[in-house]
């Protein structure tokens, strides 16, 4: 891949917005679906795309692979979002509680955690971002009141 990864890094940094997705799309289409490689060359080419629709004036068309980005990531890549959008003016603490929470639902067999569902939500819906967040640190209070209850009982 790095031959193809490098030449459109290349013409991209030469001004071929458009154009540096040739140099991957080739060998995107040949992966299989799913793969770190595929999915990272998949995000480069929407990327790629929306930055060649935004110099064009076609904001539709640069919006609407913008903000399907999201969409697209998996849990870890998730958790990663949502400590980086918390830097907008949310409480970066209640985000990294809320991350190590659905962590450990998610090792405990518990996939349709809150915890989960609210990360998924407040990374990929912008305008319910606020309402998400607060649902989220609602969660994240009562379950840190729920382990300080217990704390020290066992010992």
């Amino acid at each position: 891949m790095e031959p193809h990864l490098r030449a459109g890094v290349a013409i991209y940094n030469a001004g071929g917005h458009h154009a540096a997705h040739d140099a991957w799309e080739d060998h995107w289409l040949g992966l299989d679906a799913g793969t770190d490689d595929e999915r990272f060359l998949h995000g480069l080419i929407q990327f790629t795309a929306a930055v060649y629709h935004a110099r064009n004036r076609n904001w539709s068309g640069a919006t609407g692979l913008a903000e399907g980005g999201p969409a697209g990531l998996g849990f870890e890549a998730t958790c990663v979002a949502a400590d980086v959008l918390a830097e907008e003016g949310y409480d970066e603490e209640t985000i990294e509680r809320a991350v190590t929470f659905a962590r450990a639902d998610l090792d405990a067999g518990k996939s349709e955690s809150p915890f989960v569902t609210f990360l998924f939500d407040f990374v990929r819906e912008p305008e319910d971002r606020s309402v998400v967040f607060q649902r989220l640190a609602d969660h994240v209070g009562r379950r840190t009141g729920r382990e300080a209850d217990v704390e020290g009982l066992f010992e």
